[in-house]
């Protein structure tokens, strides 16, 4: 057995954040206008899930060839994802909301 845990689960947990936000925010788009999701996507479940995803590296394919993203844009996209989740993190933290409760019991 791997050490932290079973594969087959680990991988279900990684493959489940991975997907979310393809799942979520996914459009028919070009592929370049893709990318930043992608990034987004694989930074996330790195983070998420600490599924061996190390790093971050892109290769874009065509009828040209295949073309690797250079490292500055791979650090932009980076940044950028690491941006996001404060954001995202920050609507949750920062959102104020007086709630009301039912007067009958829960239960």
């Amino acid at each position: 057995m791997h050490p932290s845990g079973d594969l087959s689960t680990r991988w279900r947990q990684c493959k489940h954040a991975a997907v979310f936000w393809k799942e979520r925010y996914y459009k028919q788009l070009p592929i370049k206008k893709l990318v930043p999701l992608a990034a987004h996507m694989i930074v996330s479940a790195g983070t998420l899930s600490g599924c061996s995803i190390d790093g971050l590296e892109i290769v874009l394919c065509n009828t040209s060839g295949i073309r690797r993203i250079a490292k500055n844009s791979i650090d932009k996209l980076k940044a950028q994802s690491s941006d996001w989740d404060k954001q995202i993190g920050s609507l949750f933290r920062d959102y104020k909301i007086r709630l009301q409760f039912d007067p009958k019991e829960a239960g």
